[in-house]
This record gives C-alpha cells, sequence and structure tokens, in this order.
C-alpha cells in the first residue's frame, strides 16, 4: 500500500503532511489504496520513513518502482508518447539562518525570491501524465534538466520561453507561451 502512497504523491504533487490529509479527505484515495472508512492510514511520518528506508537500500527504490509503474501506464496506452509538455515549479521551503551551501537554494525569478527545491517534468501531451521527474535546488535554471526530462523521440515537446535556445531546439519544437 505504501508504494501506492508514493504514486498518489508523484503524480498530484503532494508533500508527505498534504498526502496524509488527502487520504483522509477523499474516497478516491482511499479507494486506489484498498482501504475503506475507519480504515488506519499512515501519518506524514510513516511515510517518509518509508521513502527513507527505500533511498537507504542504495538501488535508487522509488525511481524503479516509478519506472516499472510509468511502463506499465504505457502498455495500457496511458502514456501514449505523441509529444510532451516539459516545465518547472519551485517548492519554497520556510527561511531561517542558513549555511553557504544552503543558499545555493535561493533564485530569483520576476523580482520574486524563492528559497527551497524546484521540480523539474516532463507530462505526456495527451493524457498530462507525469512520466519523469527531477528534483534539484531552486536555483538551477528550468533549462538545465531538459535533455533529461524529455524525451527528444517525442513527436513534439510544448515549453515555455525558460526552455527556448539553439541549443534546446532539438528538443523543445514548438515554444508555448
Amino acid at each position: 500500500m505504501v508504494a501506492l502512497l508514493l504514486i498518489l504523491q508523484k503524480y498530484y504533487g503532494l508533500s508527505d503532511e498534504r498526502t496524509e490529509y488527502e487520504i483522509n479527505d477523499r474516497l478516491s484515495f482511499l479507494s486506489f489504496l484498498g482501504l475503506e472508512l475507519g480504515d488506519g492510514v499512515p501519518d506524514a511520518r510513516t511515510i517518509w520513513d518509508f521513502k527513507e528506508r527505500i533511498e537507504a537500500k542504495g538501488r535508487n527504490g522509488s525511481a524503479r518502482l516509478f519506472e516499472t509503474f510509468t511502463l506499465k501506464l504505457s502498455s495500457e496506452g496511458l502514456i501514449t508518447k505523441e509529444g510532451s509538455i516539459v516545465d518547472a515549479s519551485f517548492i519554497n521551503v520556510p527561511r531561517q539562518r542558513n549555511s553557504g551551501e544552503e543558499n545555493a537554494r535561493w533564485a530569483k525569478k520576476n523580482n520574486e525570491t524563492y528559497f527551497g527545491w524546484k521540480n523539474h517534468i516532463e507530462a505526456d501531451a495527451k493524457t498530462k501524465l507525469i512520466d519523469t521527474q527531477i528534483t534539484t535546488d531552486a536555483s538551477v535554471h528550468d533549462s538545465q534538466n531538459l535533455q533529461v526530462t524529455c524525451d527528444s523521440s517525442d513527436e513534439r515537446a510544448l515549453a515555455d520561453s525558460a526552455y527556448h535556445s539553439e541549443e534546446h531546439e532539438e528538443y523543445v519544437l514548438k515554444d508555448c507561451n
């Protein structure tokens, strides 16, 4: 069941705390996890512990889990690979006194300052399901992970102007603002 929780987190972009809340709030989440009203729901700390145990095994277990799930979705025709949408978004964390290394997580965009992380995703253009996701420091520019997140075999890749450059023309075939 906890593996299914990780899938919900990825596809809805949820934190551990928000995952716990949504499971308690949505019947569709309970059903997906095979739970019924009144069943115990893992709390945020349990979800975090599970993810830590997977990664501690050193086999990049969560990445393998999502690769397997994505292959299953593709085989069922739910990820069509008729095109991709690539984008990145900030994940803010509370500001505090930071070390020099932590200050690298700062970014400035449109005169706003962000501190934390950035999610870079590729989603199937037809179904909008995310099939690749990478997390970096907020300071990493959107375009820095384009070749990792975007499959150049797609017929088209939709991206905003942050990805536009001569270097990326083979990946970003249509620029959408």
